[in-house]
């Protein structure tokens, strides 16, 4: 990972671009294998949570990948008794959060932008 978090910490001057200092990718899934590592390791302080990896969404959207092969990605198996499913999504440059509640049976989309505040999807 070495030099990728160190545009995070700098102040973009006013004839640079912004792009340079987005979050990518990579930065977003470490934070969600972070996530489900720290999960496995407290299995009473985290709920059973599944976190899909961005790059699956974009290989869907963008057509790189069939549904069938996205799916074949993941086993079915990582799916039973879990309560939530999280996956995180680069659109028009901004992240946002696709958040599926499967007890409560409500999906919902965050970002930061008022948008896409708590927006609340059909099920």
């Amino acid at each position: 990972m070495g030099n990728e978090l160190a545009p995070l910490f700098m102040l973009p001057q006013d004839d640079e671009t912004r792009e340079e200092y987005y979050i990518n990718d990579s930065i977003v899934n470490i934070f969600f294998e972070l996530l489900e590592k720290r999960s496995d390791k407290f299995l009473n302080s985290y709920i059973n949570h599944y976190s899909f990896n961005s790059h699956l969404a974009t290989q869907l959207i963008t057509g790189f990948k069939s549904e069938h092969e996205v799916l074949a990605c993941f086993k079915v198996e990582k799916l039973r008794g879990v309560h939530k499913m999280f996956l995180p999504l680069c659109l028009s440059s901004h992240w946002v959060l696709l958040y599926v509640d499967i007890k409560e049976k409500k999906n919902f989309m965050v970002g930061s932008r008022p948008v896409f505040s708590n927006t609340i999807l059909p099920f």
